[in-house]
């Protein structure tokens, strides 16, 4: 049966209801950091941010460190954008008189001195 000094190896298991040796690895409960499933957005955050916009203008960072204080959850900045654009409220620290800046090149336009 066995020539050398390597074990014997079947080539399905012999007992019904037994485990072939390369799943024993499925059955590892503790789980490894960073395969957890999503978080998902329920009432307590939606809460969280409504209470947060309210009182205040905090940037999305802010209220992202604070759901995850008080819920255990952690979301980036850019769910939060969204979840607070779909529940009516501004982006936080709103600049809107420089886009007109940034749009202005006046080396364009009647100001270049086109000769």
């Amino acid at each position: 049966m066995q020539t050398g000094t390597y074990p014997l190896v079947l080539r399905a298991p012999t007992l019904p209801g037994a485990m072939p040796c390369f799943a024993l690895g499925a059955l590892d409960t503790v789980a490894a950091p960073g395969n957890g499933r999503r978080p998902v957005w329920d009432d307590r955050c939606r809460r969280i941010l409504e209470r947060v916009c309210r009182e205040g203008d905090r940037p999305n960072d802010d209220v992202a460190r604070l759901i995850e204080a008080e819920t255990g959850m952690r979301f980036s900045a850019s769910v939060l954008s969204r979840h607070r654009a779909a529940l009516g409220f501004a982006r936080p620290r709103r600049n809107d008189w420089t886009s007109s800046l940034r749009r202005w090149k006046p080396w364009q336009g009647h100001l270049a001195g086109k000769s």
